[in-house]
């Protein structure tokens, strides 16, 4: 809340105590008395009283308030001390209070009142339980049964009910809230590899999330997401941002299929490749203003501020990968700028040592919301993702990485509250995947070439191929020389249903996803069928290694049914509901959500906007 004398007009100057305060309940007016140091509390007028149970107790919440006494020598600078320094670190307590109110009862808090400065606008505590109203209403009498005329305040007369009611509106009027009305701002963040149930229950992992635990407090949140299949970084990020599936978006593995290209396959860089309306596209084409900080496929996006994640794969740690970004960085110098006014950017920071990654891209968030004010922002962290490659899901560093990510999360939120945004700025916080720990890897394209249906020089290079394995974490399709051969592609199916059939069920690294499961799961369109691994596996596109090795960390890429692959969503902020919770929602709920937080609406997208994270 900004706490700025804005003259006699009904502006707020919080210089001085509060002396009373009004309370308009359904036309009954209460004045309380405070008598030591200074109160504070909110005027509310309810237009349609209604009870809601909310809460692991299901409390019910009444027309009830909190009333605070503060010392305000203690404080130094009195009430307006208090509120400017609860918004500092944090709080935000107008902003959440006047949710909670407009959601949970159907009322508006709307300011408070002293003797001498006229009518402010909301700085509330917070709502009580219903439990509690008998006491409050006893007070509220005795109070003004037993207060001596000269004690009280210096308002010539209680105003009437009527009167009352009629001030309140029109103060409401003048300081008006439109809860209806779509956020200005929405930062959408993604945190790669974020799993539920280390924001559901932080401490059974031994850390602490205090900024995503304080967005699920004051906002509403799902108990886990369902992803796509693959469940891997690239097509889901593509789909967070167009509510549609990879065979629908046309990003349908984190790299390309390549087969003939020696080293490493690029990956996804180019936004070009989607076919489908992104939330970027959409903004655009409403003038709103749009950034992006390290999206997936974000390369060339329509987007007034681009720093796309993108790098020479040839080099992925040298120095040239800097150079790269750079010359792919929308403005020009946008990257140059950003160090100009925060920790600059280099390959050992952005590449080499992964830990400073999270806070960096915060850092630099932080810095375009504060300077430019994007109507849309899309923000990737990838720590978390990638130490719990490297350690597994409950590795020390992956958790380590987790609680960087939520102090990058903090960062953003300071950043909208310096900006003195929070009232209309929404925050998201999602992922693309869960995360399982691995023990074996299968080489698919041995059992291939053990089939007949490739060959190798001996030395692990492929020499000639009718079907070769098309991998992306722990997913694996298998591609055709030619697509349209489904005699072939039969055959191989068939041919690995013989030997899985030879494995124990318990060794067996996969099962086989028919096309009729991938066309369920609207994945990979030009395969002849695919292999869900089982848990514990990871795969390997290599040759003349054996048909299984060892291995130990984590991935993702199976099954979005498998809960481990599920992954999280929390929103805040603006016209989210203060107290909404869903169950397991799909991923493709998330983009129609975004979309309509900004009042867009995403054409084609497979499922609607999640109703319950709205104020309404």
């Amino acid at each position: 809340m900004q706490n700025q004398d804005r003259g006699a007009d009904g502006g707020c100057d919080h210089s001085g105590q509060v002396e009373d305060v009004v309370v308009v309940l359904r036309g009954f007016e209460g004045v309380f008395l405070p008598g030591i140091g200074a109160a504070f509390a909110v005027v509310v007028f309810i237009e349609d009283y209604k009870q809601t149970s909310i809460g692991e107790e299901g409390e019910t919440l009444g027309f009830a308030f909190e009333q605070r006494d503060w010392d305000s020598e203690e404080l130094g600078q009195g009430v307006g001390g208090l509120v400017r320094a609860e918004v500092d670190t944090g709080e935000l307590i107008a902003t959440q209070l006047l949710r909670r109110a407009r959601s949970s009862l159907h009322s508006r808090v709307v300011c408070y009142t002293d003797a001498t400065a006229g009518w402010h606008d909301a700085s509330p505590r917070r709502i009580v339980p219903m439990r509690h109203l008998p006491t409050l209403s006893l007070a509220v009498l005795l109070l003004m049964a037993i207060a001596p005329v000269d004690a009280a305040p210096r308002r010539s007369r209680a105003m009437s009910p009527h009167e009352s009611s009629t001030r309140v509106k029109d103060v409401y009027e003048a300081n008006r809230i439109d809860w209806d009305a779509p956020a200005k701002h929405v930062i959408l963040i993604s945190i790669d590899g974020l799993r539920p149930e280390t924001y559901l229950n932080p401490k059974k992992f031994g850390i602490e999330l205090p900024n995503l635990r304080k967005m699920m407090d004051e906002g509403a949140f799902a108990k886990g997401v369902r992803g796509i299949y693959p469940s891997v970084t690239y097509p889901s990020h593509t789909t967070l941002i167009t509510g549609v599936r990879s065979s629908k978006h046309g990003i349908l593995a984190n790299s390309f299929f390549s087969p003939n290209k020696s080293g490493p396959a690029d990956w996804y860089w180019w936004s070009e490749a989607i076919k489908t309306p992104t939330l970027w596209s959409l903004a655009k084409q409403r003038n709103m203003t749009v950034a992006n900080l390290s999206w997936p496929v974000s390369g060339g996006c329509e987007c007034d501020w681009n720093i796309p994640e993108i790098w020479d794969n040839s080099a992925f740690e040298q120095p040239n990968t800097m150079a790269i970004l750079k010359a792919n960085t929308v403005p020009p110098r946008l990257l140059d700028k950003l160090g100009e006014e925060t920790t600059p950017w280099t390959d050992l920071n952005y590449n080499i040592n992964v830990l400073e990654r999270d806070l960096l891209a915060a850092e630099g968030a932080a810095w375009l919301f504060k300077t430019y004010k994007p109507n849309l922002f899309t923000i990737h962290l990838i720590e978390v993702d990638h130490f719990s490659h490297e350690e597994g899901a409950n590795g020390p560093t992956a958790l380590q990485a987790l609680q960087h990510a939520d102090t990058a999360v903090g960062m953003i939120m300071d950043a909208v509250k310096e900006s003195k945004l929070a009232y209309t700025t929404s925050i998201i916080v999602t992922g693309d995947h869960g995360f399982a720990d691995i023990y074996h890897k299968t080489h698919v394209n041995e059992w291939l070439k053990a089939g007949g249906f490739l060959t190798t020089d001996g030395k692990g290079k492929i020499t000639g191929w009718q079907a070769q394995a098309y991998t992306s974490g722990a997913a694996v399709a298998i591609m055709l020389k030619d697509p349209k051969d489904k005699t072939l592609g039969q055959q191989i199916q068939a041919y690995f249903v013989r030997r899985l059939a030879t494995i124990p069920k318990e060794d067996q690294p996969f099962r086989i996803m028919d096309k009729v499961e991938l066309d369920r799961e609207q994945a990979y369109p030009e395969a002849a069928f695919a292999l869900a691994l089982n848990p514990g596996w990871d795969v390997s596109k290599q040759v003349d290694a054996g048909d299984v090795s060892t291995t130990t960390g984590g991935t993702h890429g199976y099954s979005p049914n498998w809960d481990a692959m599920y992954t999280g969503f929390i929103a805040w902020g603006g016209p989210v509901n203060p107290h909404g919770q869903g169950d397991i929602i799909g991923i493709t709920t998330i983009a129609p959500t975004v979309a309509k937080l900004l009042g867009l609406t995403i054409p084609g997208a497979e499922q609607e906007p999640l109703d319950w994270v709205f104020v309404r």
